[in-house]
């Protein structure tokens, strides 16, 4: 990792108020773990632990809130370790960096693996959700919606759709990040679309590669 010493760009202006209400319903909820998808999507658990039964893996836990940040570009600041992880595939040059905390400059900046992501602890235990954001940006000229998050611990998570060129040959359009909550789903993007709707699961994606 390479030592960071800058404080980063300013973000885009605010998004819908009835988005940012909805993502409200985070505040307060305990960080539990991060696990990965099947497609190597990092995903957020908070909330209360539920136990669910996988065939061929046994029982697992999820939290009853995830944020799932499917193909967008993400970051993480992690107070405990002073380190500020660009993904798994390290920075991506059209991502903007967000401002930091000069209390913790300066900072570690750099990718981070599937395995120390699992394992190490980036958040202190028992931090909770302190702020949610949600703001427009354009990565690549395409408008969209980012979203922030803040621990009460002082780390921070920011994500940025990353659009590509094969989104534009799918038939069926496929959200930048998600938030599975208890009876709803949240899905923001592509573009400036978003969506909550009723769902009958009560989690998120089951899928997952991580700890129990």
């Amino acid at each position: 990792m390479v030592e960071l010493k800058v404080q980063g760009t300013e973000l885009g202006s605010a998004a819908p108020p009835k988005l940012l209400s909805l993502l409200e319903v985070l505040l307060g909820q305990p960080f539990l773990k991060f696990t990965f998808s099947y497609g190597d999507e990092l995903c957020i658990h908070f909330g209360q632990p539920r136990s669910y039964v996988l065939p061929r893996f046994g029982q697992k836990t999820e939290g009853s809130y995830i944020i799932g940040t499917r193909a967008s570009n993400w970051q993480f600041l992690s107070s405990v370790r002073k380190t500020v992880i660009c993904g798994i595939d390290g920075p991506d040059p059209d991502m903007p960096l967000p401002p930091m905390p000069q209390a913790l400059l300066p900072l570690e900046y750099g990718p981070v693996s599937k395995k120390d992501m699992l394992e190490l602890d980036f958040v202190q235990r028992g931090a909770k959700v302190a702020s949610v954001d949600v703001f427009k940006t354009e990565p690549k000229g395409v408008p969209g919606y980012g979203f922030s998050l803040a621990f009460s611990d002082h780390s921070f998570f920011w994500l940025f759709p990353n659009p590509t060129e094969e989104d534009d040959e799918l038939d069926v359009e496929l959200a930048d990040w998600e938030v599975f909550m208890p009876g709803m789903h949240l899905g923001v993007g592509p573009g400036e679309k978003w969506s909550c709707t009723p769902s009958r699961k009560s989690s998120g994606p089951r899928r997952s590669k991580g700890k129990s």
